[in-house]
């Protein structure tokens, strides 16, 4: 059975898929992409960014991430709560996590986050990661993954259903595109695998230590400290 839910995620693939272009080819040169500071709805002013830690903190690091991606949950697991204690929660530097779906339920995963609040999303991304069984096989999971985790009265809009308020977030215009306007830009600037890290410009792919993280970090900082 085809229900409102998956009838507005197979929308959202279609308007996502018409705005994609082919992944860029792996480039024999080194990446030297820099991704723009942020997106932002420059209608309605609404960030779409998912920023974690002081924004001022003079290290970058962009983590492009799949939902669904063993190797972005297998970061997860590994390196990212000690680089957050480390390196982003002492300020040193801060953490922007994008969304990059490569597939239809990591695209219905990553428009469900974006349908919460800007505080509530980060910590969202880690429990769909750290529950992705539950609901990779059928995305109407990530609601009850959300009542489970907040309780059953759990919604997207105040006084609303949370199925129901979820769907009209999905449904407004153009928000897939806007939503995943990241994902988009860095596709089409050698972005092709999950997860891939930005650096202060150095691009590094894969599910790193948490120890080789912090050696890229620190290396950004001293550069800057020699400036």
């Amino acid at each position: 059975m085809i229900t409102k839910f998956k009838t507005a995620i197979a929308a959202a693939v279609l308007l996502v898929a018409a705005a994609s272009p082919s992944l860029a080819q792996e480039a024999e040169a080194p990446n030297t992409w820099n991704p723009p500071a942020a997106y932002t709805d420059a209608e309605t002013g609404e960030n779409y960014d998912i920023v974690v830690g002081d924004p001022k903190a003079p290290v970058t690091i962009y983590e492009y991430a799949s939902l669904t991606c063993p190797h972005c949950k297998a970061y997860q697991e590994i390196a990212a709560d000690e680089v957050q204690k480390k390196w982003i929660d002492t300020g040193k530097a801060k953490l922007v996590y994008r969304h990059f779906p490569l597939d239809q339920s990591a695209l219905a995963a990553a428009l469900t986050v974006q349908c919460l609040p800007a505080d509530k999303r980060y910590d969202a991304v880690k429990l769909f990661f750290k529950n992705v069984d539950k609901w990779a096989q059928d995305p109407e999971g990530l609601i009850t993954v959300l009542k489970d985790a907040h309780g059953q009265d759990f919604t997207f809009a105040e006084g609303k259903d949370a199925k129901e308020s979820l769907i009209a977030c999905m449904n407004r215009k153009e928000f897939p595109q806007k939503a995943l306007k990241a994902m988009l830009e860095a596709g089409q600037n050698g972005v092709n695998s999950t997860p891939y890290f930005i650096i202060d410009g150095e691009h590094v792919r894969g599910a790193q230590p948490a120890d080789k993280m912090g050696e890229i970090i620190q290396k950004h900082l001293d550069a800057k400290a020699a400036k």
